[in-house]
């Protein structure tokens, strides 16, 4: 979860902009927002990559805030209660490249790590049972 702040940043926006943008779309993105510490706003990784892309949106095509946000939703795959017709709910593939942005998050890259970490574990024991096993042959 990121403040309002952080997603400004990441965003090349002011953060009135993006709680503007927020706003133009409350009920859409309420499923991604919470409350943080102190009562502040915070996104998830899904509100943000929806910003994300219709603000990619908004200055390709030229459309208004709202419109982009709409359209960001349609190409997300939501329809504003955590689900929709794109499974998994990720944007599509030439959306995401037409953004300039990476289709791993940090979290992506953390269970990429873990999952191969137990990959070589797994390894170490398939190699430590066939020991065992060719000892037992003997």
């Amino acid at each position: 979860m990121i403040t309002i702040e952080e997603a400004a940043r990441q965003l090349g926006l002011t953060p009135r902009q993006v709680y503007r943008r927020i706003a133009a779309a409350r009920r859409e993105l309420s499923p991604y927002l919470r409350r943080g510490r102190n009562g502040a706003l915070v996104l998830d990784e899904v509100a943000l990559e929806i910003l994300r892309v219709a603000e990619d949106l908004r200055k390709t095509s030229g459309v208004t805030v709202a419109d982009a946000i709409v359209e960001a939703l349609k190409e997300y795959g939501t329809n504003g209660n955590g689900n929709g017709g794109n499974p998994g709910g990720k944007p599509a593939e030439s959306q995401r490249r037409a953004s300039g942005k990476p289709a791993e998050s940090g979290d992506l890259k953390r269970i990429e790590a873990l999952l191969w970490l137990l990959a070589a574990l797994l390894g170490l024991v398939a190699i430590e049972l066939a020991i065992l096993i060719a000892a037992q042959w003997k």
